[in-house]
């Protein structure tokens, strides 16, 4: 249902115009920030529109919550899912058609309704809109980090850095480092000419028995 347009005064034929085109514009729903107000899955969310509608008397109108999926990048079989959480904000986009049926099955399918452009045949984009910092090192560099900038991974012109505030993990079959000039550092060790008599038991920093070498190497 849409809201009666807010009408100060309409005393000649252009302000007639202009209601009558703001009326009909306002059957479009396209785009409108958007506040998360309960999280229903990964992919799913309900969202509350961050501006809101003047009723006939110029009085602020809430909306209705709307549920939709949110925006996830996809291709080749691999996809980029994050967090989503109440408060959290973005940006509610409209579809021209209803996608109910094709969000179903993601398929070419046949409009469930006739209805056309509205939010809740679109999609979610999570956006921080606002109000965040990176710091002056990552200043060029595309950044992907928590709120606080202890964990991060940074991506520069020439280096990779990669910032835990407590763990790294990396669980794989096989793990290979290749340095170009043979050259690796793990905690001020320099590994390049590090070597390790044959049974000598392998510490890690906090003191650990990690293994014992097989031979000089």
């Amino acid at each position: 249902m849409t809201t009666p347009i807010y009408r100060p005064f309409i005393n000649n034929e252009n302000a007639l115009i202009e209601t009558m085109l703001s009326d009909f514009a306002q059957r479009f729903q396209t785009c409108i920030p958007a506040v998360v107000s309960k999280v229903i899955s990964r992919d799913t969310v309900e969202v509350s529109p961050a501006v809101l509608q003047s009723d006939s008397q110029g009085n602020a109108v809430p909306w209705a919550n709307i549920t939709t999926t949110v925006l996830t990048p996809f291709s080749g079989g691999i996809f980029l899912s994050m967090p989503l959480e109440v408060g959290d904000t973005g940006w509610l986009v409209g579809c021209d058609l209803d996608t109910s049926n094709f969000k179903k099955n993601k398929k070419p399918a046949q409009q469930n309704a006739y209805t056309r452009h509205l939010y809740q045949y679109g999609f979610f984009v999570p956006d921080a809109i606002n109000g965040y910092t990176v710091s002056e090192d990552d200043a060029g560099a595309v950044v992907l980090t928590t709120t606080n900038g202890k964990t991060k991974i940074a991506l520069k012109h020439n280096e990779i850095d990669i910032i835990s505030d407590d763990k790294l993990k990396i669980n794989a079959k096989s793990i290979t480092i290749v340095s170009k000039n043979n050259s690796v550092t793990i905690d001020g060790v320099n590994f390049k000419n590090h070597t390790h008599l044959a049974g000598e038991e392998l510490f890690a920093p906090n003191g650990a028995v990690t293994g014992k070498t097989g031979g000089v190497g």
